[in-house]
């Protein structure tokens, strides 16, 4: 009987001791399973942070990209604006002798009786001159002015006594600005004592 109770606590303490190692093996099997979770973990987080800061590159990147071309388009858009009004002003200029020929040719036709043909002549001329107008043509003022060499040149100088110095006497050619930028000054003759 007392080999039956040896052996019965010999059996006892094998399986404890079994149970300790499968217990032993159960802990280490979870901490190794807790040790997996944590890496994926740790690798998900690295692969979201990653994501995020591509995220947020590309995000900085099309950000620039619109900005960039509401620049162009505001670029271009002052370009062709300053090649239309360019393109005009050259017309303009080349205009002006146009615009000449019409004022002389009604100084000329007062002196004739041309009848109503004259009329039309000063129609024509006036519908020339209110269409550059409105596109940005100005007179430069002359006449009983100070002469201002950036918008006169004077071609001739006389001395009255009547008039102050450096006053326009009398226009030989019209000046003429467009949109404030001068496109033919004014030859005048200027009063100098």
């Amino acid at each position: 009987m007392v080999q039956k109770n040896k052996k019965k606590i010999e059996n006892e303490e094998a399986a404890r001791h079994n149970e300790d190692g499968v217990e032993n093996r159960n802990a280490e099997e979870d901490v190794t399973k807790e040790q997996e979770t944590l890496k994926k973990d740790e690798a998900q987080k690295d692969i979201i942070e990653k994501l995020e800061k591509e995220k947020k590159e590309t995000f900085d990147q099309l950000l620039r990209l619109k900005a960039d071309f509401e620049n162009y388009k505001k670029r271009t858009e002052k370009e062709r604006g300053e090649v239309y009004s360019r393109a005009l002003e050259e017309l303009s200029a080349s205009l002006l002798p146009v615009i000449d020929n019409f004022e002389r040719a009604i100084e000329a036709g007062k002196e004739m009786d041309t009848g109503g043909f004259m009329e039309g002549v000063q129609m024509v001329y006036g519908q020339l001159v209110e269409v550059l107008q409105k596109e940005g043509l100005a007179l430069v003022d002359a006449m009983g002015c100070q002469f201002d060499p950036e918008y006169h040149h004077a071609v001739l100088t006389e001395c009255d006594e009547n008039e102050e110095d450096n006053v326009i006497l009398e226009v030989f050619q019209k000046g003429y600005l467009f949109k404030d930028r001068l496109l033919r000054p004014a030859m005048v003759k200027v009063n100098k004592r």
